[in-house]
């Protein structure tokens, strides 16, 4: 029987969203939904559900984080025996965070990665969209520079006339 171990984060933003409401009641009753969460999905899939791994007050950007440390040297001890089981792929990591963490755990061990809310590829998908989309304003930027500087040391204006109108290039 294939076993999981599960984990929860809560990060330093949600946190700060609580308000007026105890902060620690409000941090356990969200690691214990997603402890509860995970346990109820690997339940429900035929997977035996082992410890439950959370980090609080600390953000998905960064791997460098306790429980992640601890699932990281049991990959090196268990090596393709147990997949990891998260509420949502942003509590296991964000951006570049999330995907060091598949390669690490995917890749290297074999260990896959199950969120339950939707699938981690479309995690992925997402973080290499936002990536590329802003590398394409960068690069659209970049070359709008370009043409304007270019097109002011041949002395041409910049932008189009008007439709019927055309340039005095004459001065």
């Amino acid at each position: 029987m294939v076993y999981a171990y599960r984990y929860g984060r809560i990060s330093k933003d949600e946190i700060k969203a609580v308000g007026n409401e105890d902060i620690e009641v409000a941090i356990n009753r969200s690691i214990a939904n997603q402890d509860e969460d995970t346990k109820k999905y690997c339940e429900k899939n035929g997977i035996e559900p082992r410890d439950f791994f959370f980090d609080k007050n600390i953000s998905g950007s960064t791997t460098n984080r306790k429980s992640i440390i601890h699932l990281k040297e049991l990959a090196n001890l268990e090596q393709g025996k147990f997949v990891i089981v998260v509420t949502r792929g942003d509590r296991f990591g964000r951006g570049r965070a999330l995907l060091d963490l598949i390669d690490y755990f995917d890749i290297q061990f074999n260990i896959r990665i199950i969120s339950i809310a939707n699938d981690i590829k479309d995690e992925i998908q997402r973080e290499m969209t936002a990536f590329t989309s802003g590398f394409l304003i960068v690069l659209g930027r970049y070359n709008n520079q370009q043409l304007r500087e270019r097109k002011q040391e041949l002395g041409l204006p910049y932008f189009h006339p008007p439709f019927g109108y055309k340039y005095n290039l004459k001065k």
